[in-house]
């Protein structure tokens, strides 16, 4: 059983940070590239993905600067699969951005690992923190995306940074367990889960991780407790009613698997 996170969590992660960013103008000093930020993110939201795009290229052509605007940017490169397009994009400003940013090298970094080119992606890395370590976003695209490639450690070694540079959020130790328990360091994995719950009790994606962490490694009980506290949570979690429906599954409890099965059929969660 492979323990990873939901499909587009970090996609969903980007957006809402870029939403902030792109509301927060008179923090970048650009009430204009503000707009424009949250007009893409408008207009990728209404389904017009290749607007947006040109959109944000157009806000980094009159500010190269604008982070928020890289990480809209690689958001929708990420989330529509235009991983190539974004590989060319990142690597081309990476290289020949005067003075070198930070930012388009982890980005650079995640988008070279999506073409599969792992060496690479650790270049980039290696170079951008000469500078400063990654944001949270920048950590989690790119620890996705050598997640992928199997560079475990690399990808680790930028979740930590994230998890100290971030103490107050919750998804970058989330993600951190996540990595641990692939490894095999259910100790470690453990450790972190048990701080997490302890400093986010009432987070859905807290609690759901901790549920499946218990399911891998069999304690079934406390894996099912902590999945009726992840559905009160999040209702909608259609993770957390597969979870109990495995929880039944591996307890041979065959019935109870059918009902859930059907209910999850029938409700769509």
């Amino acid at each position: 059983m492979v323990f990873r996170p939901a499909t587009g969590m970090t996609s969903r992660l980007l957006a809402a940070l870029c939403l902030f960013l792109a509301t927060a103008s008179c923090r970048d000093g650009s009430a204009d590239t503000g707009e424009a930020r949250a007009r893409a993110f408008g207009e990728a939201r209404e389904g017009n993905p290749v607007t947006a795009v040109r959109l944000l290229q157009r806000v980094i052509g009159r500010d190269p600067s604008d982070s928020a605007a890289y990480a809209q940017l690689a958001d929708l490169y990420r989330r529509y699969g235009w991983t190539s397009d974004g590989y060319e994009f990142f690597t081309r400003r990476a290289a020949r951005s005067k003075p070198p940013l930070p930012e388009l090298r982890y980005y650079a970094a995640a988008f070279a690992a999506f073409a599969g080119r792992s060496d690479e992606a650790e270049r980039w890395i290696s170079v951008a923190r000469t500078r400063r370590p990654p944001t949270e976003a920048e950590a989690l695209a790119t620890a996705e995306a050598l997640g992928v490639l199997g560079r475990d450690s690399a990808a680790r070694s930028l979740l930590e940074d994230a998890v100290r540079l971030n103490p107050d959020r919750f998804e970058p130790q989330v993600r951190l367990v996540i990595a641990l328990a692939q490894a095999g360091d259910t100790a470690a994995a453990f450790a972190r889960m048990t701080s997490a719950l302890e400093r986010f009790p009432n987070e859905g994606r807290v609690v759901g991780a901790a549920a499946e962490l218990h399911f891998l490694t069999g304690q079934l009980d406390a894996s099912e407790r902590l999945t009726h506290r992840w559905i009160e949570l999040t209702p909608n979690a259609a993770e957390a009613r597969w979870n109990l429906t495995r929880i039944a599954l591996r307890s041979n409890d065959y019935k109870r698997a059918d009902s859930l099965l059907f209910l999850t059929a029938r409700t769509g969660r």
